[in-house]
C-alpha cells in the first residue's frame, strides 16, 4: 500500500464578489473555495490518495466557477513518498 501525499497551496484573492473556485489535482477536486466577497491570503492543505499521483507530470488546475475576482496560487508544495 502506497502512502498518500499532501498538497499544500497558498492562495490569494482580490476584487472578489461572490467568488467560488475549485482547485484540482489531475482532474480530481481537491479544494472547493468560496462563496466569498473578502480578499484573503490563506494556506490550504489536503491529503491526496497515492493513486492519483503520477511519476513525471502532475497537473494542478484552478477554475473560478461563480462570482468574480482573482484567485492566485502564490506557492504550492506536494509531499509524496513511495514505498
Amino acid at each position: 500500500m502506497e502512502t498518500p501525499g499532501l498538497l499544500q497551496v497558498q492562495l490569494s484573492t482580490g476584487d472578489t464578489d461572490g467568488l467560488q473556485a475549485v482547485i484540482q489535482h489531475n482532474g480530481n477536486n481537491v479544494f472547493n473555495y468560496g462563496l466569498s466577497s473578502q480578499n484573503i491570503t490563506t494556506l490550504l492543505q489536503a491529503i491526496i490518495p497515492a493513486e492519483t499521483f503520477t511519476v513525471g507530470f502532475n497537473a494542478i488546475q484552478r477554475e473560478v466557477v461563480a462570482g468574480s475576482g482573482s484567485l492566485t496560487v502564490k506557492t504550492m508544495a506536494i509531499w509524496w513518498q513511495t514505498t
